[in-house]
């Protein structure tokens, strides 16, 4: 068996074959082939080490890698979720998931598009790694001048050298690339690579840009699955802290919170944008993060987003910090469409100031009918919603939500919906409130909510 490890490598390092090229010569379950399964880590690592070495001019000698197979790493914790320090952060993965959640400031040039990412991954499980490394390869030569183009518009910079004379170089050395972490934090201008895991997606393109020339380019170790595990660290409680109900030291938000509540169609969500352009960065839009209005028909005119997004986001705000020393938040239930509020946010949120936001029956039905019939895809959402609303509304015709709608009569249908629903489910509620506002003219509003927390927090 070493003999055939030996002869395998000296036929590599000689020859245009591969390890997993060669592999396909032989047939199934022979001495030969399980030989070079065997060594498909270590020996295609010094194949890779020989063969690249050579060509760039090292003379095979071990140990002298080029610089461009140098590459540099870096922490997300380095980085944070906020705006990198300025730096450039480019996610290499498939659209797919990128949609589901990504770094807040991350450009999407995605290496693999959402099918041939598939594919590979069907490849992997199914017939053996090697060949969904080489199809990988196949799709990514294809299209690797428009893979830097993307890098390039998203960076502002020019692609002043032919990709394609390096690709086969990055491509034969991929996997004996050196990673290294050195204590670093990104500045300005530097450009942050991450895919899933840190590994060959993300590393192939940086030794690609630097064997272009480009001196400032940084690896994500651990991917985007090390940015994730770091967004959720960050709401984990202790079994102490979960058992009390009292604050706690290690809060996100400030120690003063104000939640605006009211019900539904007072313009609490309006109330609460007013708020920020008066107090910037004082308040929390948990609706906005989550693309639903937190009702049964919330979804409507909006883009729901992932329970992974949904954590991103809150993150992400609490990260960029609150300078006045107080959140305002909007009254939510734990839950906000599918997304759920992190337990250590919902805790802190439980101990907020409540200021109770009223309107006239009249103003709240033209605030609905003005949010959810704004144009065309409004009206067809909200049509394809209705008949689940009749469903939990016991004692409603089939179809009468519907036909009302149809006829024109919206003010008499967001009229009902308000007095049989939406205030049959919340006017049991009771709060301790701090004040009472009329949101029907919403600056004054705005005005007079910033007035109480103030005139509190001096008292």
């Amino acid at each position: 068996m070493r003999r055939w490890l030996a002869a395998v490598t000296l036929v590599c390092a000689r020859s245009a074959y591969s390890p997993h090229r060669l592999f396909r010569l032989f047939p199934a379950h022979t001495p030969q082939r399980l030989a070079i399964r065997r060594s498909r880590g270590g020996l295609g690592r010094f194949y890779s080490e020989i063969k690249g070495r050579k060509e760039a001019g090292n003379g095979g000698r071990v140990g002298e890698a080029p610089e461009w197979m140098r590459l540099r790493g870096v922490q997300w914790g380095r980085v944070g979720v906020g705006d990198a320090n300025g730096a450039y952060v480019i996610d290499l993965r498939a659209p797919v998931e990128y949609a589901q959640d990504h770094h807040p400031k991350a450009v999407n040039v995605p290496l693999l598009d959402d099918d041939e990412r598939s594919l590979v991954g069907t490849i992997y499980k199914q017939r053996s790694p090697d060949e969904a490394f080489e199809k990988g390869l196949e799709f990514v030569e294809k299209r690797v001048y428009d893979l830097m183009q993307g890098i390039c518009n998203a960076t502002g910079r020019n692609m002043d050298r032919d990709v394609k004379s390096v690709f086969g170089d990055v491509a034969r050395n991929v996997r004996s690339l050196e990673i290294t972490s050195p204590n670093h934090k990104p500045k300005e201008g530097d450009v942050i690579l991450y895919c899933a895991r840190g590994g060959q997606r993300s590393q192939s393109v940086a030794a690609l840009l630097q064997s272009l020339g480009w001196e400032d380019v940084w690896v994500m170790q651990g991917g985007y699955k090390s940015f994730r595990r770091h967004v959720r660290e960050s709401f984990e409680i202790s079994p102490e802290i979960a058992e009390s109900s009292e604050p706690h030291e290690s809060r996100l938000l400030p120690g003063n919170i104000f939640v605006l509540s009211g019900m539904t169609g007072v313009g609490k969500t309006r109330i609460l944008h007013k708020v920020e352009e008066l107090r910037k960065g004082s308040t929390l839009d948990l609706e906005g993060l989550a693309g639903h209005r937190s009702s049964l028909l919330g979804h409507v005119g909006l883009a729901p987003t992932s329970q992974k997004a949904f954590e991103t986001g809150i993150y992400h705000r609490v990260e960029t910090g609150f300078p006045h020393g107080y959140a305002v938040v909007e009254s939510e239930s734990r839950k906000v469409g599918d997304s759920i509020i992190p337990e250590k946010v919902w805790r802190e949120l439980e101990l907020g100031e409540r200021i109770d936001l009223t309107a006239p029956l009249e103003v709240r039905v033209t605030r609905l009918c003005e949010e959810y019939l704004r144009d065309d895809v409004h009206r067809r959402e909200l049509e394809k919603a209705l008949p689940s609303l009749e469903r939990v509304m016991k004692g409603k015709d089939k179809g009468l939500f519907v036909g009302m709608l149809k006829r024109g009569e919206e003010r008499a249908l967001a009229a009902l919906l308000i007095e049989q629903w939406y205030d049959a489910r919340y006017r049991d509620r009771r709060f301790n409130n701090i004040d009472s506002i009329d949101t029907s003219d919403e600056d004054a509003c705005a005005r007079a909510v910033v007035d109480a927390i103030e005139t509190r927090l001096q008292s």
